[in-house]
């Protein structure tokens, strides 16, 4: 199994794009993203792009385990070895909560598991937050130091913190079936 290191996915090229990019605008690097420092130091994991492309097509270690998940949903198989009765589309969150404040958000499990894979992905907005109706105090218990962490979010700024954030959902669909994912948004 290959594992990247968090900075090799978010920066590949050594953040040189992003640099450049900050240091014209004279703004920093939003604090988000010094989760994910770059690896200037190590010069060996840089990809160079071409100018006009992109990442080559390359199938990651994540895509065939969600593939063989994903078969598992069928209730049969066909006389010409196709899946039958295969989920189409999976519904999930698009984080643990709202849309952060900026600067919060320190997660991308929720979606990078799927850029991974190389599936497609539409992310639904249902909902916002609504300060009244949101806005009942309720016991929780963190299950664990990523829950609290969010949590602590809440208690911090609660409903009116969060006033008119949306809620999302993410419908993800297999390797080159984009249009299904989409032909799906249409029935949600």
């Amino acid at each position: 199994m290959i594992l990247l290191e968090k900075s090799f996915l978010y920066f590949c090229d050594g953040a040189e794009e992003e640099e450049a990019a900050t240091t014209a605008s004279s703004e920093p690097l939003r604090t988000s993203f010094k989760a994910y420092p770059p690896r200037k130091s190590n010069t060996s994991n840089i990809i160079q792009f071409p100018p006009l492309g992109g990442l080559p097509n390359v199938e990651t270690s994540a895509e065939p385990i969600n593939n063989d998940i994903w078969n598992e949903t069928a209730t049969s198989v066909g006389s010409n070895g196709d899946f039958e009765n295969i989920v189409d589309v999976i519904l999930s969150p698009v984080g643990p909560s709202a849309a952060p404040k900026i600067d919060t958000a320190k997660w991308s499990g929720y979606s990078s598991q799927w850029i991974l894979s190389d599936y497609p992905a539409l992310v639904l907005p249902v909902d916002k937050v609504d300060a009244d109706k949101d806005g009942e105090k309720v016991i929780y218990k963190p299950r664990d130091e990523k829950d609290l962490y969010n949590w602590s979010l809440w208690e911090r700024y609660g409903s009116e913190g969060y006033k008119d954030a949306p809620n999302s959902v993410q419908l993800i669909g297999r390797r080159y079936e984009d249009e299904r994912v989409i032909q799906a948004l249409e029935i949600v």
